[in-house]
Protein backbone atom coordinates (compact mmCIF):
# COMPACT_ATOMS: atom_id res chain seq x y z
CA UNK A 1 0.00 0.00 0.00
CA UNK A 2 1.51 3.51 -0.70
CA UNK A 3 1.05 6.35 0.73
CA UNK A 4 1.03 10.47 0.62
CA UNK A 5 1.89 13.33 3.19
CA UNK A 6 1.36 16.92 1.97
CA UNK A 7 1.51 20.05 4.32
CA UNK A 8 -1.33 22.22 3.76
CA UNK A 9 0.59 25.58 3.41
CA UNK A 10 1.81 26.48 0.15
CA UNK A 11 5.99 26.36 -0.53
CA UNK A 12 6.31 30.05 -0.41
CA UNK A 13 5.05 30.20 3.36
CA UNK A 14 7.48 32.25 4.92
CA UNK A 15 10.54 29.81 6.41
CA UNK A 16 11.00 32.52 9.99
CA UNK A 17 6.68 31.91 10.41
CA UNK A 18 6.91 28.24 10.20
CA UNK A 19 9.99 27.02 11.96
CA UNK A 20 8.89 29.54 15.83
CA UNK A 21 7.79 26.93 18.22
CA UNK A 22 5.23 24.91 18.55
CA UNK A 23 2.80 25.14 21.76
CA UNK A 24 0.58 22.44 21.48
CA UNK A 25 0.09 19.08 18.95
CA UNK A 26 -3.26 18.07 17.92
CA UNK A 27 -4.06 15.00 15.69
CA UNK A 28 -7.24 13.41 14.04
CA UNK A 29 -6.29 9.88 13.17
CA UNK A 30 -8.70 8.27 10.85
CA UNK A 31 -9.21 4.07 9.72
CA UNK A 32 -11.43 2.45 8.09
CA UNK A 33 -11.45 -1.24 7.59
CA UNK A 34 -14.99 -1.94 8.17
CA UNK A 35 -17.49 -0.64 5.94
CA UNK A 36 -21.17 -0.42 5.44
CA UNK A 37 -20.67 -2.15 1.51
CA UNK A 38 -18.52 -5.12 3.28
CA UNK A 39 -17.64 -5.53 -0.49
CA UNK A 40 -14.95 -3.08 -0.05
CA UNK A 41 -13.68 -3.97 3.32
CA UNK A 42 -10.09 -3.32 3.99
CA UNK A 43 -7.75 -5.88 6.15
CA UNK A 44 -5.28 -3.16 7.89
CA UNK A 45 -6.65 0.37 7.45
CA UNK A 46 -8.32 0.22 10.91
CA UNK A 47 -5.36 -1.24 13.18
CA UNK A 48 -2.40 1.06 10.97
CA UNK A 49 -4.88 3.78 12.53
CA UNK A 50 -4.61 2.39 15.77
CA UNK A 51 -1.29 2.04 16.04
CA UNK A 52 -0.66 5.12 14.79
CA UNK A 53 -2.33 6.77 17.52
CA UNK A 54 -0.50 5.05 19.75
CA UNK A 55 3.26 5.96 17.85
CA UNK A 56 2.08 9.48 18.39
CA UNK A 57 1.35 9.45 22.48
CA UNK A 58 3.90 7.50 23.26
CA UNK A 59 6.99 8.37 21.32
CA UNK A 60 6.04 11.64 19.57
CA UNK A 61 4.57 13.01 22.86
CA UNK A 62 1.46 14.13 22.03
CA UNK A 63 -1.26 14.38 24.89
CA UNK A 64 -3.53 11.69 25.00
CA UNK A 65 -6.80 13.95 24.97
CA UNK A 66 -5.06 16.01 21.83
CA UNK A 67 -5.21 12.67 19.62
CA UNK A 68 -8.99 11.75 18.13
CA UNK A 69 -9.54 8.80 17.00
CA UNK A 70 -12.14 7.53 14.17
CA UNK A 71 -12.30 4.15 13.91
CA UNK A 72 -14.53 1.83 10.99
CA UNK A 73 -18.65 2.67 11.78
CA UNK A 74 -17.55 6.02 13.72
CA UNK A 75 -15.62 7.29 10.94
CA UNK A 76 -19.01 8.85 8.67
CA UNK A 77 -18.21 11.14 6.07
CA UNK A 78 -20.29 13.16 8.56
CA UNK A 79 -18.33 12.66 11.81
CA UNK A 80 -15.06 13.22 9.59
CA UNK A 81 -16.06 16.59 8.31
CA UNK A 82 -17.55 18.27 11.62
CA UNK A 83 -14.29 16.59 13.36
CA UNK A 84 -12.20 18.89 11.20
CA UNK A 85 -14.89 21.76 10.74
CA UNK A 86 -16.96 22.19 13.43
CA UNK A 87 -16.81 19.89 16.51
CA UNK A 88 -13.40 19.48 17.45
CA UNK A 89 -10.03 21.18 15.35
CA UNK A 90 -11.54 24.49 14.56
CA UNK A 91 -12.39 24.88 18.58
CA UNK A 92 -8.90 23.46 19.96
CA UNK A 93 -5.97 24.12 17.30
CA UNK A 94 -4.25 27.59 17.65
CA UNK A 95 -2.35 29.29 14.91
CA UNK A 96 0.89 28.12 17.04
CA UNK A 97 -0.27 24.36 16.95
CA UNK A 98 0.60 21.65 15.05
CA UNK A 99 -2.24 20.10 13.16
CA UNK A 100 -2.06 16.49 11.76
CA UNK A 101 -3.90 14.55 10.13
CA UNK A 102 -3.95 10.72 9.21
CA UNK A 103 -6.55 8.95 6.91
CA UNK A 104 -6.14 5.06 5.89
CA UNK A 105 -9.39 4.15 3.95
CA UNK A 106 -9.83 3.51 0.40
CA UNK A 107 -8.58 6.80 -2.43
CA UNK A 108 -10.96 6.44 -5.74
CA UNK A 109 -8.27 7.90 -8.92
CA UNK A 110 -9.54 10.57 -10.52
CA UNK A 111 -10.44 8.91 -13.66
CA UNK A 112 -13.76 7.49 -11.79
CA UNK A 113 -15.35 10.58 -11.73
CA UNK A 114 -16.40 13.09 -14.26
CA UNK A 115 -14.96 16.04 -13.08
CA UNK A 116 -11.48 13.83 -12.45
CA UNK A 117 -12.42 14.32 -8.50
CA UNK A 118 -10.45 12.37 -6.33
CA UNK A 119 -12.03 10.91 -2.90
CA UNK A 120 -11.51 9.46 0.34
CA UNK A 121 -14.08 6.95 0.87
CA UNK A 122 -16.07 6.74 4.40
CA UNK A 123 -17.20 4.34 6.23
CA UNK A 124 -20.78 5.09 4.86
CA UNK A 125 -19.60 5.78 1.36
CA UNK A 126 -21.59 4.36 -1.34
CA UNK A 127 -19.00 3.39 -4.03
CA UNK A 128 -21.14 3.63 -7.50
CA UNK A 129 -22.11 7.49 -5.66
CA UNK A 130 -18.77 8.98 -4.71
CA UNK A 131 -19.89 12.76 -5.57
CA UNK A 132 -22.83 12.46 -2.89
CA UNK A 133 -21.29 10.00 -0.20
CA UNK A 134 -17.44 10.50 -0.46
CA UNK A 135 -15.28 12.86 0.45
CA UNK A 136 -13.49 15.39 -2.14
CA UNK A 137 -9.81 15.54 -1.67
CA UNK A 138 -10.29 18.96 -3.06
CA UNK A 139 -12.87 19.80 -0.37
CA UNK A 140 -11.55 18.52 2.24
CA UNK A 141 -8.48 20.63 1.28
CA UNK A 142 -10.20 23.68 1.10
CA UNK A 143 -12.01 23.07 4.60
CA UNK A 144 -8.69 22.45 6.38
CA UNK A 145 -7.52 25.63 4.98
CA UNK A 146 -10.86 27.45 6.20
CA UNK A 147 -11.62 26.00 9.12
CA UNK A 148 -8.62 24.64 11.21
CA UNK A 149 -6.75 27.75 12.48
CA UNK A 150 -3.10 26.26 12.95
CA UNK A 151 -0.43 27.20 10.55
CA UNK A 152 1.03 23.94 10.39
CA UNK A 153 -0.87 21.26 9.58
CA UNK A 154 0.18 18.21 8.10
CA UNK A 155 -2.07 15.68 5.73
CA UNK A 156 -1.34 12.18 5.70
CA UNK A 157 -3.21 9.99 2.98
CA UNK A 158 -2.45 6.42 2.91
CA UNK A 159 -5.26 5.22 0.71
CA UNK A 160 -5.50 1.44 -0.86
CA UNK A 161 -5.84 2.98 -4.30
CA UNK A 162 -3.47 5.97 -4.63
CA UNK A 163 -5.10 8.07 -7.29
CA UNK A 164 -4.20 10.97 -5.82
CA UNK A 165 -1.48 12.83 -8.36
CA UNK A 166 -0.65 16.08 -5.83
CA UNK A 167 0.18 13.72 -2.94
CA UNK A 168 3.52 12.54 -4.11
CA UNK A 169 5.53 13.05 -1.94
CA UNK A 170 5.11 10.27 0.97
CA UNK A 171 7.37 11.43 3.82
CA UNK A 172 6.24 13.29 6.95
CA UNK A 173 8.59 15.82 8.58
CA UNK A 174 8.83 16.04 11.92
CA UNK A 175 11.20 18.57 13.47
CA UNK A 176 13.50 16.03 16.32
CA UNK A 177 11.62 17.85 18.99
CA UNK A 178 8.52 16.86 18.06
CA UNK A 179 9.51 13.45 18.23
CA UNK A 180 12.74 12.32 19.09
CA UNK A 181 11.83 8.76 18.51
CA UNK A 182 12.12 9.56 15.00
CA UNK A 183 15.66 10.97 15.11
CA UNK A 184 16.52 7.88 16.06
CA UNK A 185 15.58 5.73 14.18
CA UNK A 186 15.23 7.71 10.81
CA UNK A 187 18.06 9.96 11.44
CA UNK A 188 18.33 13.97 10.97
CA UNK A 189 18.39 15.52 7.22
CA UNK A 190 19.21 19.39 7.87
CA UNK A 191 16.85 21.30 10.49
CA UNK A 192 13.95 18.66 9.70
CA UNK A 193 13.65 14.95 9.40
CA UNK A 194 11.79 12.79 6.90
CA UNK A 195 9.74 10.09 8.18
CA UNK A 196 8.57 7.65 5.80
CA UNK A 197 4.88 7.02 6.38
CA UNK A 198 5.47 3.54 4.56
Amino acid sequence: MKAGASTIAGASTDKAKINRPIKDKWALVIGISEFQDTSINLKYAAKDARDFAQFLVKECKFAPDHVRLLINKNATRENILAEIGDKWLPRVANPDDLVLIFVSSHGSPSKVDLNGVNYLVAHNTDKNSLYATGVPMQDLMRMIKDRVHSDRVVLMIDPEFLGIEALRQRCLHISPHECPQAKRRHGETGRRLQVPAR
